[in-house]
């Protein structure tokens, strides 16, 4: 990680040449904010002190799962018993997890200079990635956490270190809206982002089903529909994407669902008529339409809705499970301006999502 200079090595556990795991569980669990429930996997791997504090620390950062936090915590360092060490009650790791004298003397780093040394490890002259989730000193001096509340941060504590990595990885934007750019921040590697997500992957239980509940959605204050709408959520003919894409939208705006199944037509517009058309994605309960957001009807003047659309468009929709899979909208410019982003006539009132379905993923 480097908010000041790249960490350039993954911690000491990357030193032991972790063996990549199969990332087909990958593709939903690790972007979605719906705070999922921790695996079997999870409760055998993560002390139960640390899988507590993980879980509050994804809380204190929107977008961000407790799952990829761990997962670093993992890579890094698994979980502060790198070595040997064990971990006190209060999270104190002993000894210390240091990682190697960053002089520039170990092939594939790069030196990086601590004049007046670093009050959390000996060398006087380079800095070294500290404690349990591997912190530069200078990073940890700019995002430290009292996380444990002890009146002390020290990147040795893994509470601390872990409420810090939060800090560090939610920056100065107070969100995060990229998981895979947030861990390349961390650090700058494409293998080690891989090996986070693989983890988190495994951390989370299956993301389809986690809060994706159409009772919930019946429930909010934040949305309102017709009575055909509530029917269609009521029979269970909703795909569970489309149903946690609209309950996260639910936890920042209000939203006015014009249609789901009921509401659109079979056939695309202009494609034909049934059954010699392309088919609409809404009569499979895979597509959804919002009309009116924050209580303005949908429009390119309607700013609430263009800021929606262009967090979607930085999101990566190959492995960010409330990224719908395909989106139109009113704002002609941001068209083609990412995969699924389109503008045409028939969606200048209404936000259309879509997805490909929760069985062949998204």
């Amino acid at each position: 990680m480097a908010a000041f200079t790249a960490v350039v090595v993954g911690g000491p556990m990357l030193a032991l040449g972790l063996v990549m795991l199969s990332l087909g569980g990958i593709v939903q669990a690790v972007s979605n904010p719906i705070n999922p429930e921790p695996s079997e996997f999870a409760r055998e791997d993560i002390p139960p002190l640390l899988l507590d504090h993980y879980r509050r620390a994804g809380l204190s950062c929107p977008g961000l799962p407790w799952t990829v936090l761990a997962g670093i915590g993992k890579v890094e360092s698994d979980h502060g018993r790198f070595g040997g060490a064990t971990m006190a009650d209060n999270g104190d790791i002993a000894p210390p997890i240091l990682g190697p004298v960053l002089d520039g003397s170990l092939a594939g780093t790069m030196a990086i200079p601590l004049p007046g040394g670093s009050p959390w490890h000996a060398n006087p002259s380079y800095d070294r990635a500290l404690g349990p989730m591997q912190f530069l000193t200078d990073t940890f001096r700019a995002y430290g956490v009292d996380g444990n509340g002890d009146g002390v941060k020290s990147p040795h504590n893994a509470i601390d270190a872990i409420y810090s990595a939060a800090a560090y990885l939610c920056g100065g934007e107070g969100e995060v809206t990229s998981v895979r750019d947030a861990i390349f921040k961390y650090n700058r590697s494409d293998v080690y982002v891989n090996q986070v997500l693989d983890y988190a992957s495994r951390y989370g239980v299956a993301p389809i089903y986690a809060g994706a509940d159409p009772q919930a959605l019946l429930d909010n204050p934040n949305v309102s529909m017709g009575p055909a709408q509530r029917s269609d959520l009521e029979s269970g003919q909703i795909d569970p994407q489309i149903v946690a894409i609209l309950l996260s939208l639910a936890q920042e705006h209000e939203i006015y669902i014009s249609s789901l199944i009921t509401g659109h037509s079979i056939c695309i517009h202009n494609t034909g008529t049934y059954p010699n058309c392309r088919i609409s994605r809404h009569s499979s309960g895979r597509g959804a339409d919002i009309a009116i957001l924050d209580g303005q009807t949908v429009s390119d003047t309607n700013r609430a809705a263009r800021s929606l659309v262009e967090r979607w468009l930085v999101m990566n929709r190959e492995t960010e499970f409330l990224r719908p899979w395909a989106f139109g909208h009113p704002f002609g410019d941001l068209a083609g301006a990412a995969p699924g982003s389109f503008n045409d006539g028939d969606h200048e009132d209404h936000i259309h999502i879509e997805v490909t379905g929760t069985v062949a993923g998204a």
